[in-house]
């Protein structure tokens, strides 16, 4: 998985390797991710964990696969 323990927005490129894969993004902190993610199958699963944001500003087009919400907040917002 991944844990953040800041504050912070990326444009790189996160590939998703494992079947389930978790992001735990801490405390009040907020992750922007500013790319798509990868997956190695296109319905692996991803997890949000720990009490931060993750903030999703691009469009998963090809992933299926199931997004659980443990804890924290997800925030999917329009690029366009």
């Amino acid at each position: 998985g991944l844990r953040i323990s800041g504050t912070f927005a990326t444009n790189r490129t996160i590939h998703l390797n494992a079947a389930s894969s978790g992001i735990d993004v801490t405390g009040s902190n907020t992750f922007t991710l500013n790319n798509v993610f990868t997956f190695a199958t296109a319905t692996n699963a991803l997890t949000k964990n720990d009490l931060g944001t993750l903030v999703l500003t691009q469009a998963q087009t090809g992933w299926n696969g199931v997004m659980t919400i443990n804890q924290g907040v997800l925030r999917i917002k329009d690029a366009g």
